[in-house]
């Protein structure tokens, strides 16, 4: 991923080639937490069919999104408060970020002080509502229907054959759903 033309996350050349081997033999679709901007800055997935990106809230068909999911995913945000849950994660202890609205879908910020941001969110946020989740110093709050899993779903429901086999992989408890 590029930022201000510097390279902010990588891959070694090795993995490259070996993704794009991968890729010349099975259909993939990147399923990610970050925003359609800073998707759209890693050049190696610019030409994917599908992609999944803002945690599940958005479906990408050849680089534009596809209004079906983002007509239900619109419908799904309207029994949601992102407004007054930014305002919970402006008083999280520690922030190294100011908290922050992701393309109108989830609360994303930063602290040095997550355990205490965990107990703060546990007695602020209801978890049936939210999902709550802490990758480091990145602390989220994401819709309980936003996710990968749900937009993963979609695809294959809507757009793959049936008999394909699906396999995903990922590191977090963001990516469970697939």
């Amino acid at each position: 991923e590029y930022y201000n033309g510097r390279p902010v996350t990588y891959m070694t050349y090795s993995s490259i080639e070996m993704l794009k081997h991968l890729m010349s033999k099975i259909f993939i679709i990147p399923v990610t937490t970050r925003s359609i901007t800073q998707f759209k800055r890693i050049e190696f997935f610019s030409s994917t069919e599908y992609a999944i990106v803002d945690n599940g809230g958005v479906i990408l068909h050849d680089g534009i999104v596809y209004p079906e999911w983002s007509n239900y995913i619109q419908s799904i945000l309207k029994e949601y408060d992102l407004d007054g849950t930014c305002e919970i994660f402006c008083n999280l202890p520690g922030l190294i970020s100011p908290p922050k609205i992701v393309d109108g879908k989830f609360v994303f910020a930063k602290s040095d002080e997550i355990d205490m941001c965990r107990k703060y969110l546990e007695d602020k946020l209801d978890s049936k509502i939210w999902q709550v989740s802490f990758q480091g110093k990145k602390i989220y709050a994401i819709p309980n229907e936003i996710t990968k899993g749900n937009a993963l779903r979609f695809i294959c429901e809507n757009s793959l054959p049936d008999n394909q086999l699906i396999v995903s992989a990922g590191d977090s408890n963001l990516d469970i759903s697939m």
